[in-house]
């Protein structure tokens, strides 16, 4: 059986992200991001200020991922398939909402197969802190990615999603499905 430290992670998922990365790093399971021009110290759930960007954990240790079992393992959402069809089977066996709130998964569309990730952290009513994995395309995982409402009303419809190499939010919104509570309906 393949060890997973993901699935360590989710019996943290109350608590601070900081704490459970220094438990697992402390435990030998994960190794520290390598430290490097784009990606600066491995801190997570720096939460972003006026004179700083915010600053993400990369962990490229153990196995890459996709964000589907990633998420699934994280949130404890059972659902399967591509991303994209998370909001819609969801229906009838999830709570969903159009807002989010820690813990809950978000459901992205905009790419062919979607994309799912874990709220981390609610910093303001306009800026949430994700987990997620496989967003740069290489099996990584990315804690504390700060997400950006984008949509003209305020109603999380669209986002922005930090870039980890770029240091900065990306420049294209993503239209949001919706997030989708662990807990069944």
């Amino acid at each position: 059986m393949r060890f997973a430290p993901f699935k360590l992670l989710r019996a943290f998922k109350r608590a601070d992200a900081v704490f459970a990365l220094a438990a697992l790093a402390a435990l030998g399971i994960i190794a520290a991001a390598r430290p490097g021009p784009s990606l600066g110290p491995a801190l997570a759930h720096a939460g972003p200020t006026k004179t700083s960007a915010p600053k993400a954990f990369v962990s490229t240790a153990g196995p890459p991922l996709q964000c589907v079992p990633y998420a699934r393992e994280r949130s404890g959402v059972a659902l399967y398939g591509d991303a994209r069809t998370w909001w819609t089977q969801a229906e009838g066996r999830y709570r969903r909402s159009h807002a989010p709130a820690e813990g809950t998964v978000i459901v992205l569309g905009g790419t062919e197969a979607g994309h799912v990730g874990v709220v981390a952290r609610i910093l303001n009513a306009r800026q949430i802190l994700i987990d997620h994995a496989n967003w740069q395309g290489r099996g990584e995982i990315i804690f504390g990615a700060l997400v950006e409402d984008a949509s003209p009303g305020n109603d999380w419809s669209t986002v922005r999603v930090w870039n980890v190499q770029a240091r900065a939010l990306g420049r294209r919104a993503y239209p949001v499905f919706g997030f989708v509570l662990a807990d069944g309906v």
